[in-house]
């Protein structure tokens, strides 16, 4: 294992030279073999890669829940300016997907804003500036 690691290491250190340096990246994963730590870990997240993949479906899961209800409830909030599609619940899941994995606030102010309506984007606006 670690004298293929090691072929890998010096395969990819001779085409960066030769082609582009842009195969000296594949050069940091011989940090795995060094480190013990990585070394677990690595095989810790091979070992157990069915039980992760069960973990993104659940994942998934929430996540179109999160578009039935934004379906359901809170469409009015999505708008075609801001991208935000929801004229049907797989539109409303691809959204929440798209821009619930990029943008992390993206549940808050949705949720907040539905709640509140005007008044608290002007509060957010006035405490940024």
């Amino acid at each position: 294992m670690i004298l293929r690691m090691l072929q890998v290491f010096w395969l990819c250190s001779f085409l960066s030279l030769v082609f582009y340096g842009y195969f000296y990246c594949f050069c940091l994963l011989y940090i795995v073999i060094e480190n013990d730590t990585l070394r677990r870990v690595l095989r810790s997240v091979t070992e157990h890669g069915k039980q992760l993949l069960w973990v993104a479906g659940l994942g998934v899961a929430v996540l179109f829940i999160y578009g039935v209800i934004a379906f359901a409830s809170l469409n009015r909030s999505f708008t075609q300016e801001d991208d935000l599609f929801c004229d049907n619940v797989f539109e409303c899941f691809v959204s929440v997907i798209r821009t619930g994995l990029i943008d992390n606030v993206f549940v808050r102010n949705m949720l907040l804003v539905s709640y509140y309506g005007d008044i608290f984007l002007s509060i957010e606006h006035s405490c940024e500036g």
